[in-house]
């Protein structure tokens, strides 16, 4: 009906602590079409992996 866990309800989960912003945008990304999001990934993950390596070396 509501499609989320019982964990999520009473506040247990793993995405209960993520920011409401961030599960908003999780949602919106879901509805791309794949060549989309397969796009948006590919960015993602080369963002993060630059902060990751800059993290490294400091």
């Amino acid at each position: 009906m509501f499609n989320v866990s019982v964990d999520y309800l009473i506040g247990e989960g793993k995405l209960s602590t993520y920011d409401k912003e961030v599960l908003k945008r999780i949602e919106d990304i879901e509805q791309l079409d794949p060549e989309t999001r397969k796009n948006l990934f590919f960015l993602i993950d080369n963002v993060v992996q630059n902060f990751k390596t800059k993290q490294a070396f400091s």
